[in-house]
């Protein structure tokens, strides 16, 4: 779309600033708005020693709100696809997974060094899904979290390629690799299309938005599936325009 192509150059030739750079830029752990005084959600009050009281109780009960639905958006897309025949009973008989995987999205709530050895714990679990929170919460930390590198790296070797993915984003994240190899093989490996989607999602990042870039070369990318977004991502990393899927016009009906 032309207004966000302009925006992006502009972001790429280091001519945005405030607002309009911070869209680009990656987020804190916590965010605290005052949505009256700013609508628009800029500033962000969540280091505000004068709202503590306030950060506090929304914090806790945001997390007493995702463990009671319980809320399913722990889980990757390509997850949830899979269970969209029942997706309440799934959550209902996954609650404690569910639990358990909040438990390790908050430890980027912590400081580090009291985080690092519950993390790295998590990054050793037996449990699929608690290893993949684990790599989400060492790319949330970012930079402080470069010390538990060592124990994501056996991780892009996962048997699970979503948890493959989110420990190639964060060994990416923190420049230990170039990220765009390893995410090229699992969207030519795997035969789920939204995984593929999801690989994707993260090569067109590494290219477009992390410093330093990390590009890729499109013609290395050969999904053996196939779907919407694969083709619309590709189309864009190959420098072809947005193609819109025009509605076919319904035929009128007779009265």
């Amino acid at each position: 779309m032309l207004a966000f192509t302009e925006w992006r150059e502009l972001f790429k030739a280091g001519k945005l600033s405030g607002p309009q750079l911070q869209f680009f830029q990656g987020k804190p752990v916590e965010q605290l708005f005052d949505t009256e005084a700013d609508p628009h959600e800029v500033n962000n009050l969540a280091d505000d020693l004068k709202h503590a009281d306030v950060l506090k109780d929304l914090r806790a009960r945001l997390a007493s709100q995702l463990r009671a639905l319980p809320d399913l958006s722990f889980y990757p897309e390509s997850k949830l696809v899979s269970i969209m025949d029942d997706p309440v009973g799934f959550g209902q008989q996954h609650k404690a997974e569910i639990a358990q995987m909040a438990d390790v999205h908050d430890l980027a709530l912590l400081p580090f060094p009291e985080a690092k050895p519950k993390l790295a714990a998590a990054l050793k679990s037996d449990n699929v899904w608690l290893r993949y929170s684990a790599a989400m919460t060492c790319s949330a930390i970012g930079d402080d979290a470069t010390s538990l590198a060592e124990e994501v790296a056996p991780l892009i070797h996962d048997k699970s390629l979503v948890v493959r993915i989110r420990a190639t984003e964060f060994l990416g994240l923190v420049n230990k690799i170039n990220p765009q190899p390893m995410l090229a093989e699992i969207v030519n490996r795997t035969s789920n299309p939204v995984e593929a989607g999801e690989a994707l999602n993260s090569i067109v990042y590494f290219q477009d938005c992390h410093q330093p870039a990390y590009p890729i070369d499109a013609s290395t990318l050969k999904p053996t599936t196939k779907g919407d977004i694969i083709t619309r991502r590709i189309d864009y990393l190959n420098g072809e325009p947005y193609k819109s899927n025009k509605r076919k016009k319904q035929p009128k009906k007779k009265k």
